[in-house]
């Protein structure tokens, strides 16, 4: 009963076990999931215990690269879960889930490119560069009205502007999502 999710000085202990948990679990079930949706440095190391089990695609959204998850092995509680994982003094699970995860979801087109600078990159710029086929930016409904009012436009949620936003999702080679409440 802590009170809070992230914070806490055992953060990246704990994240680590439980991505090696929830990967045992999966071999476990016998079933091979189509893609695991892994976020930020949290499920990070999920990306690479899915490539060296072979089990599946892996899909790692970055809302903010900042935060990445860097420790010392040395540090960690609990070393043996990432025995034979090849990781030497440092560990950076954020770096480990770029490197290895089958693609990299970025939540705008805008830090898609900022990410990829020394300015924005927060230290992962090179890596994001050698691995930029594997990123794609996420354009929000939010996003979206925004453009048609910065175009001057007054968006009102029907049925048009909805068919316009698909519409203007798919003439940019973006992917679309659609949530159900």
């Amino acid at each position: 009963n802590r009170g809070v999710i992230y914070g806490c000085s055992d953060d990246i202990d704990r994240f680590i076990y439980f991505s090696c948990v929830a990967m045992q679990y999966l071999m476990q079930l016998g079933k091979q999931p189509d893609i695991l949706h892994l976020h930020d440095w949290h499920t990070s190391l999920m990306a690479l215990l899915c490539r060296k089990n072979n089990l599946g695609k892996s899909v790692l959204t970055i809302h903010n690269l900042a935060h990445q998850g860097i420790c010392s092995i040395h540090t960690l509680l609990d070393r043996d879960l990432l025995k034979d994982l090849g990781f030497s003094d440092s560990l950076n699970l954020l770096e480990t889930g770029i490197i290895h995860a089958d693609c990299i979801a970025i939540v705008s087109p805008n830090y898609k490119q900022e990410i990829q600078t020394p300015e924005g990159g927060c230290g992962l710029d090179l890596v994001l560069r050698e691995y930029q086929k594997k990123l794609v930016s996420i354009f929000f409904w939010l996003q979206f009205l925004d453009f048609l009012i910065a175009r001057g436009e007054n968006p009102q949620r029907s049925d048009t502007t909805i068919i316009r936003y698909l519409y203007f999702m798919a003439n940019h080679q973006h992917p679309v999502f659609r949530f159900i409440k």
